[in-house]
């Protein structure tokens, strides 16, 4: 877990029945092997970087792994499709619920009315749901790309401390 207020993780370890916290485990390291066998700072940002990789790391690399407008186009498209999948389901079973009324009412005007009602309604959805799913798709891009940044710094942050321990 990461305390938001510190920046500090807390993560607990599970060994035989008993629960550990990470500083239990540090601390037990550091007394029976040595100051110098483990480094606190790069214990904390590897908890944090595998707490990422385990959550949320894999759905935003492959999220990343787009260009963000053709992420966010793909899915916007997707979910046009199916919203016209959910939309076709509705007018069926509307029609077929209202089924006596519409044959007993069937002109060539009648049905021209229908049709355009029911084609205004189906553009007019559409619309709203390519914007609405094109804001949520890029809000969610730009935040798993601002998450993989956050990973990236750990990464070079670290790789820092083993080149500096190198020395």
């Amino acid at each position: 877990m990461l305390d938001k207020d510190t920046d500090i993780c807390y993560t607990e370890y599970s060994i035989g029945g008993t629960v550990l916290s990470a500083d239990a485990v540090y601390s037990y390291i550091k007394r029976y092997r040595g100051d110098n066998m483990v480094n606190e700072k790069k214990v904390k940002v590897m908890t944090k970087m595998a707490m990422y990789e385990n959550g949320q790391g894999a759905e935003d690399i492959k999220i990343n792994s787009y260009y963000r407008n053709d992420y966010v186009s793909f899915k916007t498209l997707v979910s046009i499709i199916w919203m016209t999948i959910g939309y076709v389901m509705l007018v069926a079973m509307v029609a077929g619920m209202f089924l006596d009324e519409i044959m007993e009412q069937i002109s060539v005007n009648f049905l021209f009315i229908f049709i355009m009602v029911i084609v205004s309604l189906y553009l007019a959805l559409v619309l709203l749901y390519a914007i609405g799913a094109s804001r949520f798709y890029k809000k969610r891009y730009l935040e798993s790309r601002q998450r993989l940044k956050k990973f990236n710094h750990y990464l070079t942050r670290l790789n820092r401390m083993y080149e500096k321990e190198k020395r």
